[in-house]
């Protein structure tokens, strides 16, 4: 949907950090000695498939794998394997950039076997990668059994957008900002607050917030000069260190909002050398003053979400939650396209998927106008019965309060086809919504 893509795309959270972000600096007052708190590598979750693999047997003669889409290519070398193998590249949610799902991890297979040579691997970036980093910065990282991520030589081609890596080893992969700037929330209401911080490269080649140690060991020589450049409210640098560097900053929305305003905010960085890329003098890639991108929507109502991973989303007035005789209805338009959520209810509950005449069910409908979506809802009818069939997924509304406060709720499951085809034809649906109740 034309309004929000862009800036979904652009947008990278990272709730699953939130635990450890604050575990940067610590100074001891009047030594001159300055300590460094541990700071915990990212751990998340592994991904889950979101389509069919591509698979090819490969020999001992070797071969070449792509995925559909062309962003991953594989080369396994003569004498990688020695018998026929089957390898395979699968699309699965990318668990490192867990709310913006034009981010696509990848699962490469044969996992647990050690090639005998190194396969080399060529990741192709796009600008949804580059939302909050810099192509300098950028690299790839794949996920080890303790849900880490670890990150891997790379050899960047700026030319081709392509990121390439040599491995004897198969598990799930990502691009990925070896100095990237994070946030707490992209999207607030007026007044929320949204801590921002900084992930890169530890010692250990694993992503973790940034610690002091980069500064003591002279491969950071600046950071900070945080400032709001589009849109309005405050930003208070957080610093600390010997040489008072500002590692994160507390974003502030101001008190009202007319409708949606984005906010950009940007932070300098100079002298992170520890991205390693074989095709660097030295095997590090030097890097000079760099300006990192931070994007936020501020805005009274909004709805976001995902259908089939393609991003979506409506602002300010263009969605609306009202009640209806005993019934609530939450829908986002935008004049392209159109998400409604219908529960025969009226008050905060889970609300599973069914007739919407009946009490405590719930419908979900979306329609586009614009046809570049079709259309979808919570139910589809059985081949050769002609029954009807529901989600096996419920509506949650969080809160149902008076007129003028704010109401929110989610869903995540299944919707299917509305093309009058009868098999289910299902596609992923992850929405929320937080809108100011209007009746």
């Amino acid at each position: 949907m034309k309004m929000s893509t862009c800036f979904i795309r652009t947008m990278t959270v990272l709730f699953l950090v939130l635990a450890f972000c604050l575990h940067f600096t610590a100074c001891k007052k009047g030594t001159g000695q300055e300590t460094s708190q541990p700071t915990e590598p990212i751990t998340t979750e592994k991904g889950v498939t979101t389509g069919a693999p591509a698979t090819q047997m490969i020999g001992a003669a070797g071969g070449v794998l792509s995925s559909p889409d062309g962003k991953v290519k594989m080369t396994i070398p003569p004498g990688a394997v020695t018998v026929n193998t089957a390898f395979s590249i699968q699309p699965i949610t990318n668990t490192l950039y867990e709310d913006d799902a034009s981010r696509v991890a990848w699962r490469l297979l044969p996992e647990g076997t050690v090639f005998a040579k190194p396969i080399e691997v060529v990741f192709k970036y796009d600008d949804a990668d580059l939302a909050t980093t810099v192509e300098d910065f950028m690299t790839v990282s794949w996920q080890d059994a303790n849900g880490h991520w670890k990150v891997e030589p790379a050899w960047l081609n700026k030319q081709a957008k392509t990121l390439t890596i040599e491995t004897t080893h198969f598990s799930d992969w990502t691009v990925t900002g070896g100095f990237e700037l994070k946030m707490e929330k992209e999207i607030l209401k007026p007044t929320e607050k949204s801590k921002m911080w900084v992930v890169s490269v530890d010692e250990d080649d694993l992503l973790a917030p940034l610690s002091i140690t980069a500064e003591m060991d002279g491969s950071l020589t600046a950071l900070g000069n945080w400032k709001i450049i589009q849109g309005q409210g405050s930003l208070d640098a957080i610093k600390g260190g010997r040489k008072g560097f500002a590692y994160s900053a507390l974003y502030t929305a101001p008190a009202a909002v007319n409708g949606r305003m984005t906010v950009v905010v940007t932070m300098e960085v100079e002298g992170f050398n520890k991205i390693k890329d074989p095709s660097a003098p030295g095997g590090v890639r030097q890097t000079g003053k760099m300006i990192l991108f931070g994007r936020l929507i501020v805005s009274e109502n909004f709805m976001t979400g995902t259908l089939g991973g393609i991003p979506f989303g409506f602002f300010g007035d263009e969605v609306i939650a009202t009640g209806l005789s005993n019934a609530m209805l939450i829908r986002g338009n935008d004049g392209s396209g159109e998400v409604a959520i219908t529960v025969s209810a009226s008050g905060a509950g889970n609300y599973p998927c069914g007739q919407i005449i009946l009490p405590g069910k719930a419908g979900i409908n979306i329609g586009d106008a614009g046809g570049a979506w079709l259309g979808y809802a919570h139910s589809y009818f059985a081949c050769g019965t002609g029954d009807l069939k529901y989600s096996p997924a419920s509506v949650q509304i969080i809160k149902w309060p008076a007129v003028g406060q704010s109401a929110e709720g989610r869903f995540s499951g299944p919707v299917y086809t509305t093309d009058g085809t009868c098999s289910p034809q299902p596609k992923e649906l992850e929405v929320q919504f937080n809108v100011v109740r209007s009746s």
